[in-house]
């Protein structure tokens, strides 16, 4: 049996494309499922996100996945910047404010609770979820309320990736 240029042109094509599909997945993006409903409205159970995990210039309101600190259970989360370095972020009267102007976040779903004033360090985040009254985030320090030894910054060595499509 002759093989035909075409079939080595197709075998040549195929190939290249899932060695490119391979370095890129290992380099620079990878494919993550939303597990819960933390992020409602903006993002819901079983879609399906692709991250960037090259980029490192994070903005507010940019999505990440991040390693689930103090966690042992669950491996990522998927959170909201809400305050990048020198930032201060104070809640007040079931409002948002960064460096004293209201944020208008018409992507959440429930209240924004815990009064209090953040200043973001240089190398951290302030993140929050979307669905605020069901959320662990910097807020409750990713565990529960903040305790001595336990950050409600995240570094910027646990974000994973910058979310940049969603499906």
């Amino acid at each position: 049996m002759k093989i035909k240029k075409e079939d080595i042109d197709y075998i040549k094509s195929l190939t290249i494309g899932i060695l490119l599909s391979i370095v890129l997945q290992v380099f620079f993006i990878k494919w993550y499922i939303i597990n819960g409903s933390s992020m409602e409205p903006t993002l819901q159970n079983y879609e399906i996100v692709l991250a960037d995990k090259y980029t490192k210039n994070y903005k507010n309101w940019d999505i990440i996945i991040l390693d689930a600190p103090y966690q042992k259970e669950q491996k990522f989360f998927i959170k909201r910047i809400i305050g990048i370095p020198w930032d201060t972020i104070q809640i007040k009267e079931w409002k948002v404010f960064r460096n004293w102007k209201e944020l208008h976040e018409t992507y959440i779903q429930g209240l924004t609770l815990w009064e209090n004033t953040y200043h973001v360090p240089k190398w951290k985040y302030l993140v929050f979820w979307d669905n605020r009254e069901h959320s662990t985030d910097s807020r409750k320090c990713f565990i529960g309320y903040c305790e001595k030894d336990l950050s409600p910054y995240l570094d910027e060595s646990r974000i994973e990736g910058k979310v940049l499509f969603i499906k």
